[in-house]
């Protein structure tokens, strides 16, 4: 349905996390895979989930600091053709960045977690930081979750925007926005 309405669809990558015990679903990469199961991996996912430009990881906090792991995530993701790659920086000691730029993936790194508390009050006061820093930045990119409190201040809020100089765009625009103003 997203693709039948214009909508970017991304893959949400299970990752092994290391800052919880929680399983992070079918479909994880896990440090210890070799190169060949991560691609397997990752083939799979996308075979079942239409229409993906990019994904990011959900959870992942282990996998993402792991520089063998990430390289073979981002040699699979080179196989697949055209996909970027958004890290959702579970950890500050993630190396998907430098790992997606040395093998030529566009990426982008999430700014903002809108409802890592899923109240209300605290998703309004993100969502104030997020257009803080889109306004000092010239750009900003927030990551949130299917919550109703999420969904709830979504609602109220993203129609505002268009009476104010911010401008909501999908990954793929403003990767392409950025690739733009720093060359090819």
């Amino acid at each position: 349905m997203a693709h039948h309405y214009k909508k970017e669809v991304m893959l949400h990558f299970p990752m092994t996390p290391i800052l919880t015990d929680k399983d992070p679903g079918p479909g994880k990469i896990e440090s210890v895979m070799p190169a060949l199961e991560v691609a397997l991996t990752l083939s799979y996912n996308l075979e079942t989930v239409p229409h993906v430009t990019g994904i990011n990881n959900h959870m992942g906090s282990q996998l993402t600091q792991d520089r063998d792991a990430m390289d073979a995530l981002m040699q699979a993701l080179q196989q697949q053709g055209d996909l970027f790659f958004v890290d959702s920086l579970t950890t500050p000691h993630s190396v998907a960045a430098l790992s997606a730029q040395q093998h030529n993936i566009p990426y982008l790194i999430r700014d903002v977690f809108l409802d890592s508390q899923p109240n209300e009050a605290f998703i309004e006061k993100q969502f104030d930081h997020l257009l803080k820093l889109a306004r000092r930045n010239g750009q900003a990119v927030a990551i949130g979750h299917p919550y109703q409190e999420t969904l709830t201040v979504l609602e109220r809020r993203l129609p505002q925007l268009s009476t104010s100089d911010i401008t909501l765009v999908s990954p793929s625009d403003l990767i392409a926005a950025n690739t733009s103003e720093n060359g090819p």
